[in-house]
C-alpha cells in the first residue's frame, strides 16, 4: 500500500509594511540634525497606521473602472509620501515638492471618479481624450474649484518650488555669504541643502499632506465609522505631537515669525477634529 505524499505546504507571502517601504528607503541624510530626527519617528508611525488601513481597505474585488482608478491613485499617494519625505530629509528640497505635487492631482482625479465614473472610464480607456479633458487644470475645472481653493493655491506653491524651474525654487539652495574681507558672494548647492528652512517647510506639509491621503483613503473606500475614526484620530495626534515637539521648537530657533502661521493651520486642523468628533456623538 502506497501512502500519499504529504502536500508540500503552502508558503504565506508576507504583507507589506509601512516600516518596510522606509526602511527600504535607508536612513534620513540629515538624522544627525534634531528636528529632522524627531520628524522621522512621528512620521513612521503615522505612515504604518496609514499603509495598514490601506491595504485592509482596498483589498478585495473592485467594480468598473473607478473601483480600480481609486486604488490605483492612492497607492500611488501612498508611494508618493514615502518618497517626498525620504527626499526631504536627505535635503532634496525640490525635489521633494516635485514628488509631493503629483499628490495634489490624484487626489483630485479620486475626487472626480467617484462622484462621476464616466471619467474613470475615459482616463482608463481613451489616453488622447484623457490628456485633453482630465488634465490638472481640466480636472480641477471639472469639481469646480477656484483659484482661492486651499488645495489650489498649495498646488501652485508646489509646482512653483519643486518641477517649475523658477527663481524661488533657486532659494532652496542657494544663498549669499559674505567673506571675512566683506565680499559677497553667491553660494549654489549641489546635492543636499544645507539651508533649514526649506526642509522645515517641506516636513510640515509630508504630515499635513498624509492627513489629506488619510481622508481620501476613508471616504473613498468606505470604511467603517469606526475605522475612519480610528485612522483620522491617529493622524490628527501624530502631526499634533510631531509640531509640538519637533516643528515648534525648530521655528522657534531658526524663525519665530513662521511660527504664527502654522499656528493658524493647525488651529484650523483641530476645528476639524472638533466637528469629527461631535459627528460621532451625534450618532450615537
Amino acid at each position: 500500500m502506497v501512502k500519499n505524499k504529504k502536500e508540500p505546504e503552502k508558503k504565506q507571502k508576507r504583507k507589506i509594511t509601512g516600516a518596510d517601504m522606509l526602511a527600504e528607503l535607508d536612513f534620513p541624510a540629515y538624522s544627525h540634525i534634531p528636528f529632522i530626527k524627531c520628524s522621522y519617528d512621528y512620521y513612521s508611525k503615522g505612515f504604518e497606521k496609514l499603509v495598514d488601513f490601506y491595504i485592509k481597505l482596498a483589498s478585495g474585488s473592485a467594480k468598473g473602472e473607478a473601483g480600480f482608478a481609486v486604488r490605483f491613485l492612492l497607492a500611488r499617494c501612498v508611494n508618493d509620501l514615502a518618497t517626498g519625505f525620504h527626499l526631504a530629509t536627505h535635503g532634496y528640497v525640490i525635489q521633494a515638492h516635485s514628488v509631493l505635487r503629483s499628490i495634489f492631482e490624484s487626489l483630485d482625479k479620486i475626487e472626480l471618479f467617484s462622484s462621476n465614473k464616466e471619467y474613470a472610464k475615459i482616463w482608463v480607456n481613451n489616453q488622447k481624450k484623457s490628456r485633453n479633458k482630465l488634465s490638472p487644470s481640466g480636472v480641477r475645472k471639472l469639481l469646480k474649484k477656484d483659484k482661492e481653493d486651499i488645495y489650489t493655491k498649495m498646488y501652485g506653491f508646489f509646482c512653483e518650488l519643486g518641477p517649475h524651474p523658477t527663481f524661488s525654487s533657486s532659494k532652496t539652495m542657494s544663498y549669499v555669504k559674505e567673506s571675512s574681507g566683506g565680499k559677497k558672494q553667491i553660494i549654489v548647492k549641489i546635492g543636499p541643502t544645507d539651508l533649514v528652512h526649506p526642509i522645515l517647510f517641506i516636513l510640515v506639509f509630508c504630515f499635513l499632506l498624509m492627513m489629506s491621503v488619510s481622508l481620501s483613503i476613508t471616504k473613498h473606500l468606505e470604511a467603517k465609522e469606526n475605522e475612519e475614526r480610528e485612522l483620522l484620530f491617529f493622524q490628527f495626534r501624530i502631526m499634533n505631537d510631531f509640531f509640538e515637539n519637533c516643528a515648534k521648537p525648530a521655528f522657534i530657533k531658526y524663525d519665530g515669525k513662521l511660527l504664527h502661521e502654522f499656528q493658524k493651520i493647525l488651529a484650523d486642523l483641530e476645528k476639524q477634529k472638533e466637528y469629527l468628533e461631535s459627528e460621532h456623538q451625534a450618532s450615537l
